[in-house]
């Protein structure tokens, strides 16, 4: 479904794995809640130790790419102040994708399933 050599990078832990921190992932499950239902509803979400997946429907005018700013904004100052750190915590880049039908948002759903049996962090 994704990027074979991204997942096999990400899920090997490669980098400093913050997420994996209790209080870390609490700041990042926070900050996908925070306007669940205002700007977009959240139908199902995973932090792992270096990563997040998260399958949501905008609402209104709102832009993904500026809903993913906020919270890799919020989320990289939280957790560089809490683990004594600075500087980029996130890739520029996040790998976004629109749901195209019924059996597409299936497999995504399943996609996040596995990855919350495989060592996701905080889920909903």
């Amino acid at each position: 479904m994704f990027p074979t050599v991204i997942n096999d990078y990400l899920d090997a832990g490669y980098g400093a794995c913050h997420l994996k921190r209790e209080d870390c992932a609490d700041i990042m499950a926070t900050a996908i809640e925070y306007f669940d239902n205002e700007r977009n509803i959240i139908h199902r979400y995973v932090v792992m130790s270096n990563h997040v997946h998260v399958l949501l429907e905008l609402l209104e005018a709102y832009e993904l790419s500026a809903i993913t700013k906020s919270w890799k904004n919020y989320t990289a100052l939280q957790i560089n102040r809490l683990v004594g750190s600075s500087g980029k915590l996130w890739h520029r880049e996040s790998w976004d994708r629109m749901i195209r039908n019924e059996r597409h948002y299936e497999n995504v759903v399943n996609y996040i399933e596995k990855n919350i049996k495989q060592g996701g962090v905080r889920w909903r």
